[in-house]
């Protein structure tokens, strides 16, 4: 019977480690962890040892070892095992001066009578921040890699394979502003592995400079998901790595995307209550009995970062994330069934992600590699995935371009005529807001260049003493406006948070954005609604008060929830606040599309473009009044359907133009608009013939539509005058009704006729 193969797993020691460590030291380490035929491997050339041992199956319990020396291989390593050294009373003279790596590696290879201190260091480097983040790349899609192409018949030697071309390519790096290599220079070395397994392709590069001690930085591309993860000694060199990359394997530089890569919106929309419904019983993945948020970070978007730590640091940053902002940085820890401690991923957009620790080089090991799994079956990975609404996006203050896309041209275009975009300066935004720098996300912050005198205090006039003599006093004024006008038109240097973003000069007009006026917002829809204002009740921060609708026997009270109810409890809450604020009045609530109370009142929902004022509400007040089942207690315009701007109530002889009643109009007016509305639904022209006899009864009277129609201009405004409001801008334009040619006339908007 054929003996089972022999367990391995594939290691990854940084060849940085591996030059670092006495040959002899490291040999003796690899002989205890049960590999004495891999001890011939280490040989004098520490480089040559260092190549033999990276991308080689070994054994488990030398893989750990391995693993544990990277992270102790380092001053702040060091300092841990003298500290534990003290604390165990263990005698420690002379381990300071010692090389940490040479350290490292001494009490690794007797890691069993050294257990005690080896367990306190590991304690105490879990609480410091990680030394070499870890970045995700995303590209275009997941692609299988092509065989390169064959060599053209002018070439004499055949093109060389992707991974060859990426290892050349890896080490023709030079990173921004490093310039062309110079002989005596630095110099690098790459190393490419591809797993049989699973086609991930793994990839280092060994830097080294005169004087200076060498350095790495380790790859790995998941072929399946089309990402790639870098740990980087220099994060500044993410972009032209990436490039490399795309351009070694794909023949595209751009092949992996600027655009994020990790998100934390899903953590935002659970909660705590939610996400450890979401992870409990193992449902995620079967070896995670449990996920929890250690630590967030919370940019409010009034200048304000609120940061919580602890065992469930979602739930006390709950009540802040009630009033809008994002989450920018997040610690999960993900507890994993038959491992020793729980695995700690650090998240924050637009790339990094560390799943445990020891970077790419660790990403093996089975706790960071379910870690990942849970994270990426909580949505944390796929961006775009939740959409946007007007909970996500307050406090609303947001660059041109991303209200764009959230509600169209059209709809930006609407928010614009309607008066809801309000523009915010520079110096109150002290964020980027052109495209070109939407990877910035939230958290790069902008200082001005210019710095003034201290004697000069912005917005206020010179102070000149009188007593000086004129010339003096001019040339002070002078000063002062000169420094006026460069405060006003100084640049912004804009410094993200993460170092693999560069930071940037960027001109003020390029950081003006735009915030919604939710004043404006709720007196657009009170007017589309045809609510009367009524006195505004006490309601709860973030539920808005849009107006009130007297019915016979009582009143129908609106309001407009935009704030995020975090858990059932927090729900329950904002639900019984909203009744007792109803009063005796029925409440009607409107809220984001897929955020619905649950209570027992009416709760209508909003679209994307509704929310945010790009599309008219008019249509909801029928869905309340159906939902209420009121239809005989209101006037039947109410009932008209929403994208009808012009309502033709013909019992009362009225007409309502986006909720105004043209009170102005003639009769002759009032019977031009009945045919056209009439005919509205079937025909996109009514013959002049038709209309002129509507207007002049049996006797026909040429002329009499054209005549009316010129009026009509006069009569709309006026009406709206007497309302208090101006004509749509649409119809100022256009006018409300329109001749085809000679043949007849046909209204610009949408008409219904009750």
């Amino acid at each position: 019977m054929t003996p089972p193969p022999p367990v391995t797993r594939l290691t990854l020691l940084s060849p940085e480690v591996a030059v670092a460590v006495d040959p002899e030291r490291l040999r003796v380490l690899v002989v205890a962890g049960y590999s004495p035929e891999l001890a011939p491997l280490v040989k004098p050339d520490r480089r040559a040892t260092a190549r033999a041992l990276w991308a080689r199956q070994v054994h488990p319990h030398l893989a750990d070892l391995l693993e544990m020396l990277a992270r102790l291989a380092t001053p702040a390593g060091r300092d841990a095992l003298v500290e534990a050294a003290r604390d165990r009373g263990r005698d420690h003279a002379g381990w300071s001066d010692e090389s940490p790596a040479d350290l490292a590696a001494d009490l690794l290879a007797r890691s069993i009578e050294e257990h005690g201190v080896l367990q306190r260091a590991h304690l105490r480097l879990s609480r410091l921040p990680i030394e070499r983040p870890t970045y995700e790349l995303r590209s275009k899609g997941a692609r299988r890699i092509a065989e390169a192409p064959p060599a053209t018949s002018r070439s004499r030697s055949a093109r060389p394979g992707r991974l060859d071309a990426l290892a050349a390519a890896l080490r023709d790096v030079r990173g921004p502003g490093a310039g062309p290599a110079r002989r005596g220079g630095p110099t690098a070395d790459a190393w490419v592995y591809e797993e049989e397994a699973t086609g991930d392709v793994h990839a280092v590069v060994l830097h080294e400079a005169p004087g200076t001690p060498p350095r790495a930085d380790a790859f790995r591309f998941r072929v399946s998901e089309g990402r790639l993860a870098v740990t980087a000694s220099r994060p500044q060199w993410l972009e032209a790595y990436a490039a490399a990359w795309g351009a070694a394997l794909y023949d595209d530089a751009a092949f992996f995307l600027d655009t994020p890569s990790v998100t934390l919106k899903p953590l935002q929309e659970l909660g705590s209550a939610g996400l450890a419904a979401a992870t409990e019983r193992r449902k995620l993945v079967s070896d995670v009995p449990r996920v929890r948020v250690l630590a967030c970070r919370l940019e409010a978007g009034d200048g304000h970062r609120i940061e919580t730590h602890g065992p469930d640091a979602l739930a006390r940053i709950a009540p802040h994330l009630r009033d809008g902002g994002h989450l920018t940085r997040a610690i999960v820890r993900v507890h994993v069934a038959g491992e020793a401690g729980a695995v700690d991923c650090v998240l924050q957009p637009p790339h990094r992600v560390d799943v445990g620790w020891g970077g790419v080089a660790g990403s093996g090991a089975r706790g960071p590699r379910v870690a990942r799994e849970a994270i990426v079956r909580l949505g944390l990975l796929s961006p775009g995935t939740l959409a946007d609404d007007v909970t996500t996006m307050r406090p609303l203050l947001q660059p041109e371009w991303r209200w764009q896309e959230l509600v169209g041209d059209a709809g930006w275009t609407a928010m614009c005529q309607a008066g809801l975009l309000e523009e915010v300066e520079a110096s109150a935004t002290r964020r980027a807001a052109a495209p070109a720098f939407r990877r910035f996300g939230r958290a790069a912050v902008a200082f001005p260049l210019f710095k003034p005198a201290a004697a000069y205090v912005e917005g206020r006039t010179a102070v000149v003493d009188p007593d000086l003599p004129e010339h003096v006093r001019n040339f002070v004024r002078a000063i002062h406006d000169v420094t006026e006008y460069l405060v006003e038109r100084t640049d912004y240097y804009v410094v993200p948070d993460d170092p693999a973003l560069p930071a940037a000069t960027v001109p003020q007009k390029q950081m003006v954005m735009q915030r919604l006026s939710l004043g404006a917002l709720l007196r657009k829809a009170r007017r589309e609604m045809g609510l009367r204002r009524g006195e505004r009740p006490r309601l709860p921060r973030g539920v808005l008060w849009i107006g009130e609708m007297p019915v016979e026997g009582g009143v129908v009270r609106f309001v407009y929830v935009v704030r995020a109810a975090t858990d059932d409890k927090d729900r329950a809450a904002l639900g019984r606040a909203i009744t007792r604020a109803a009063g005796f009045g029925r409440a009607v609530v409107l809220v984001p599309k897929g955020r619905r109370l649950g209570r027992d009142f009416v709760e209508i929902e909003l679209t994307v473009k509704e929310q945010l004022g790009a599309e008219s509400w008019r249509g909801k007040v029928a869905d309340a009044v159906r939902a209420l089942g009121i239809e005989d207690k209101v006037e039947p315009e109410r009932l008209a359907p929403g994208d009808a701007r012009l309502v033709v109530d013909t019992k009362r002889q009225r007409v309502l133009l986006d909720g105004v009643p043209l009170v102005r109009l003639s009769e002759n007016g009032y019977k031009l608009l009945r045919v056209l509305a009439e005919r509205n639904a079937v025909a996109d022209m009514v013959p002049t013939r038709e209309t002129d006899k509507a207007i002049s009864g049996a006797r026909e009277t040429p002329g009499a539509t054209r005549y009316t129609a010129f009026k009509m201009r006069g009569w709309l405004e006026s009406s709206f005058a007497d309302a208090g409001s101006e004509v749509p801008r649409d119809v100022k334009e256009e006018g409300l009704v329109r001749a085809v040619g000679r043949k007849g006339w046909r209204l610009t908007v949408r008409a219904v006729v009750t």
